[in-house]
């Protein structure tokens, strides 16, 4: 894979919510993880990445971006409507205006949201990174298959979406390209 360059990247981060790690909804493995996402995010500003933030246009209670990854005033933030960072939003035109040609997918959910938004950066003919270690997912407690855990969950979405072409990186190893 070629270096990533900074000025041509953008780092998206999906549906990161207060929820995941505070309250009755709290995942521990993401509250032991966000650090990873917080020294990618510190990076990518240090190195001038454009970092952009998509939630839920539903607004549900909780929904708010996390205090350890808050967005700061200069960074932008989408509302999409439905699964995926480009659904509903002008995420496209915003990444093409700017000259980007790769995006660093982290966030909320490796199988769904965040593959989603992968696909999209794809099929839009951007090169799709997914910062793993920092795209997140959980349990399946139940399912014909029987249990399946997060960490099984994440190895075969990241296959599949290498298959598709995305590039799968380590935090260490992002940081280190953007250095």
């Amino acid at each position: 894979m070629a270096d990533i360059e900074a000025a041509r990247t953008a780092l998206v981060i999906y549906d990161m919510t207060a929820t995941l790690l505070e309250g009755p909804g709290t995942e521990p493995w993401i509250v032991e993880a966000i650090g990873d996402l917080v020294r990618l995010l510190d990076r990518c500003r240090q190195a001038g990445v454009f970092v952009c933030y998509a939630n839920s246009a539903a607004g549900y209670a909780g929904f708010d971006i996390p205090a350890q990854i808050a967005p700061l005033d200069t960074e932008t933030r989408l509302l999409h409507t439905e699964s995926g960072a480009f659904s509903g939003t002008s995420l496209e035109e915003i990444l093409r205006n700017k000259g980007i040609d790769t995006v660093i997918v982290a966030g909320m959910a490796v199988d769904r949201g965040a593959n989603t938004t992968a696909r999209q950066a794809m099929n839009r003919r951007f090169r799709a990174v997914m910062a793993q270690g920092a795209c997140y997912t959980h349990d399946i407690s139940e399912s014909p298959f029987g249990p399946i855990g997060k960490h099984e969950i994440e190895r075969v979405h990241l296959a599949a979406l290498y298959r598709m072409g995305a590039a799968i990186l380590g935090i260490d190893e992002l940081i280190q390209q953007l250095s």
